[in-house]
């Protein structure tokens, strides 16, 4: 469910850029005639030479997870921010935050990895029904508080609904686009 737009006719000695919608991966090439390449998120710009880095884009939310290189934030009205390699800045709830992350954490989904760390159960709906586009409800506010500590398969659906059901007292109902999780009272 991720978008990106950009114009397809790029000129040497003209900046390059795109805008994200949802979440992707950037390996940029630094140019010869060092072109700048922006991307455009709903909270701020990121100003990239030649580097790799994440970027998340959705729900009123947008950061960015430098993996190498460096990048610059610009935000209209605030200070320029340098990033470096394992940084993260995060917009959300009209602030913005630097931190150091551990990457792994946050781009495991290149490896087709879920990595819970503690995760709600309300929240692994939200990224399955992100990822996948269907729709996912949860059934009782006590299964939607309950965490997971795991690293899961995410390039099947099937298969992680699956390691979901076989987990933390849960059950997995799943019919066509529409799944329910409810706590199993076997």
């Amino acid at each position: 469910n991720s978008t990106i737009s950009f114009n397809n006719k790029w000129h040497e000695g003209r900046t390059r850029e795109v805008w994200i919608r949802g979440e992707a991966f950037f390996h940029v090439k630094k140019m010869p005639s060092h072109d700048k390449f922006i991307v455009h998120t709903d909270a701020f710009d990121i100003e990239v030479t030649g580097t790799s880095f994440n970027v998340t884009n959705k729900d009123g939310k947008s950061s960015i997870i430098l993996k190498e290189g460096s990048v610059k934030i610009h935000r209209p009205g605030e200070e320029e921010i340098l990033m470096k390699p394992g940084d993260m800045v995060e917009f959300s709830n009209e602030k913005i935050q630097k931190k150091i992350v551990t990457k792994q954490d946050y781009m495991s989904w290149m490896d087709n990895k879920l990595n819970l760390d503690n995760t709600s159960v309300a929240d692994i709906a939200k990224m399955i029904s992100e990822y996948y586009g269907v729709n996912v409800k949860i059934d009782g506010a006590n299964t939607a508080n309950q965490t997971l500590t795991a690293i899961m398969p995410n390039d099947n659906l099937d298969v992680l609904l699956e390691a979901l059901d076989a987990m933390h007292e849960l059950r997995v109902i799943r019919n066509g686009d529409s799944i329910t999780i409810a706590s199993d009272n076997k």
